[in-house]
């Protein structure tokens, strides 16, 4: 997921709101 920058990809397994923009970096800042 890092390597190919796929952050977005995750947040459906995570049911996060689709209309929130930074739901994907937010994610990046969790996890790395």
């Amino acid at each position: 997921v890092n390597t190919r920058n796929e952050w977005l990809s995750l947040c459906e397994q995570f049911h996060l709101p689709a209309g929130c923009v930074n739901s994907g970096v937010g994610l990046k800042q969790i996890y790395l």
